[in-house]
């Protein structure tokens, strides 16, 4: 992994974001056991800490939060049931 990241940082990518590589091999121990996961899961990973990421933005009522107007921000939404079909 030590030899990717190398070759990553004498790309156009690692140049122009050379912090980005530093933090990588910083935590190069707690990256390695999220690689062993299938693609799949680490998408439902990702995906899943960036909903949660999210929620406690709109519970604290942080930037990501100001993208919800008026009374809609901090209500609950109510989404059709995918299983039931009264439509």
């Amino acid at each position: 992994m030590a030899a990717e990241l190398d070759t990553l940082k004498e790309s156009e990518i690692g140049r122009r974001y050379p912090n980005v590589i530093r933090s990588w091999r910083a935590k190069l121990d707690l990256m390695i056991p999220v690689l062993v996961f299938s693609a799949p899961i680490r998408k439902v990973l990702y995906t899943t800490n960036a909903i949660e990421l999210l929620n406690s933005s709109v519970r604290r009522g942080g930037e990501s939060a100001r993208a919800f107007h008026g009374r809609v921000r901090g209500q609950q939404i109510n989404l059709p049931d995918p299983v039931r079909s009264d439509a």
